[in-house]
């Protein structure tokens, strides 16, 4: 499989408050996760200033710290991650289906059909989310998708 690198990466995701944000799915890219096996990378972007007041994030030292009152959420980013193992399609199955009516196709597919094929459906779509903070596994904080729901 190949990875292809996009020139417009964009800058470190930064951690969002926790709750409920408008957003539209920006990009799809293929890739291979930390064990080798394929996944998806689902990439959003926050249409919606979300709600700062009261909510906390932790800082590179590892602190907690609170939002400040200008912090603008528009325009960020979000990445869900869907593994494309046969036994883990259902979770990407369940966002082609909130979004067509329809299960994925059937069939077998090189990487560059799958991707095209699960762009031109998804690509520019628009979801409400409900976000939280958690670990990779790494260990390392994120804003992660709790809760998606298409509003298309």
């Amino acid at each position: 499989m190949q990875i292809q690198v996009p020139s417009d990466l964009g800058s470190d995701l930064k951690i969002l408050p926790e709750g409920m944000a408008d957003a539209t799915i920006s990009d799809l890219f293929l890739g291979t996760s930390a064990a080798g096996q394929p996944k998806l990378t689902v990439k959003y972007l926050i249409s919606s200033q979300m709600n700062t007041k009261g909510q906390t994030y932790i800082d590179d030292e590892g602190d907690e710290q609170p939002f400040p009152k200008d912090f603008n959420t528009v325009g960020e980013v979000v990445l869900e991650t869907f593994s494309l193992q046969p036994q883990a399609l259902f979770n990407l199955n369940s966002l082609w289906k909130g979004v067509t009516g329809n299960n994925l196709p059937q069939g077998d597919y090189s990487p560059d059909e799958f991707i095209s094929l699960l762009k031109e459906e998804l690509k520019g779509r628009d979801f409400k989310l409900s976000l939280e903070h958690g670990r990779t596994n790494r260990g390392v904080i994120q804003t992660q998708v709790k809760k998606r729901t298409f509003v298309g």
